[in-house]
């Protein structure tokens, strides 16, 4: 019996023969479980920081876990990282202060704050991670990312997430805006 010749794909066109950027058929299925470590792990770190009681503060600490997820994402796929698009795409798809704001009044918002931020982000995190890691997959690149198309996949993931926290005892008190304006 003959053995299986082992089938490269190249994904540069105009070197289909080269060694470099060439991918196996299965590489997909591997480099999506990764990416979903990757998210998984980025989601707890933006959970966690949620729990920061400080308003703004927290909210630019869950932009940078985020912003270094999708780094992460773009080197495992070999995609080219703009952090200026990271940043505007990041916020596009989230765009909500609500946690961080509702943190800024004294006592009870203070504490209802910390309660719900950590499901809130964990999700927007998640939701974030899960976008970007579908359009990588399906051959998208940072410069082809387009929000307002990929925003109603974002809402499921986001509401996919909430309800696997759901499952496991934690919810989110608010949701990312649904609203198509991006915040700076």
């Amino acid at each position: 019996m003959a053995a299986k010749a082992d089938v490269r794909i190249s994904t540069d066109p105009q070197r289909p023969n080269s060694e470099e950027g060439v991918r196996r058929p299965n590489d997909e299925t591997v480099l999506a479980r990764i990416g979903r470590q990757i998210i998984k792990r980025k989601s707890l770190w933006s959970a966690g920081v949620g729990l920061i009681p400080v308003p703004i503060i927290d909210f630019v600490g869950v932009t940078a876990v985020q912003i270094s997820m999708l780094r992460e994402l773009c080197e495992l796929y070999g995609i080219p990282y703009y952090e200026d698009r990271g940043k505007e795409w990041t916020a596009a798809l989230v765009g909500s202060l609500a946690p961080t704001l509702v943190k800024t009044i004294p006592g009870v918002g203070t504490i209802a704050g910390v309660l719900t931020s950590p499901a809130y982000y964990g999700a927007a995190t998640y939701a974030v991670g899960r976008v970007f890691l579908q359009h990588f997959e399906t051959g998208g690149t940072m410069l082809t990312f387009d929000p307002e198309k990929m925003r109603g996949h974002f809402q499921a993931y986001y509401r996919e997430s909430r309800e696997q926290g759901r499952n496991m005892g934690v919810s989110a008190a608010t949701s990312p805006s649904s609203s198509s304006s991006s915040t700076p």
